[in-house]
């Protein structure tokens, strides 16, 4: 049996199938950011909303994701949303990051979060934000844009 697979393998390679496995991939940061203030209760991508990142031609990688309240904040909540561009449009809820009530002063500072993500963005596809409340929110998103030299 393990020589069947063995030769399975060579007979693959032999027969001229390629793949990308060793392709060189070349990346180039993409820094999405947005700005949120306008409240949006709902939850199927409709209302106010605003387009943090954008997959490249070949898709993105998104390394992380930060929110930075710009002041104070009362309970609420942050909405992340899928949006396929093309043939295919499509909007989806992604995520919903609870949002604590945080008065800042000179020793509390405003809300913030930051979290690894890596998902990938494919080709025209985009991460658009909501904020429940109308308060005010930096959104940012690092990424990676696939390209292939």
């Amino acid at each position: 049996m393990l020589y069947e697979s063995i030769q399975t393998g060579n007979s693959i390679i032999e027969s001229g199938i390629t793949t990308n496995i060793n392709e060189r991939v070349k990346y180039t940061a993409n820094t999405g950011t947005a700005f949120l203030s306008t409240a949006n209760t709902l939850l199927d991508g409709t209302g106010t909303t605003v387009e943090v990142i954008r997959g490249a031609s070949n898709g993105t990688l998104v390394k992380t994701l930060t929110i930075k309240a710009q002041a104070n904040t009362t309970r609420g909540m942050i909405r992340l949303f899928m949006h396929g561009g093309g043939g295919a449009a499509f909007t989806i809820l992604i995520d919903e990051i609870d949002v604590p009530a945080v008065v800042r002063s000179s020793i509390a500072e405003s809300f913030e979060i930051s979290y690894d993500l890596d998902y990938f963005l494919a080709a025209g596809n985009s991460i658009y934000a909501s904020t429940e409340k109308a308060e005010r929110f930096l959104v940012i998103a690092e990424g990676l844009d696939f390209s292939y030299p």
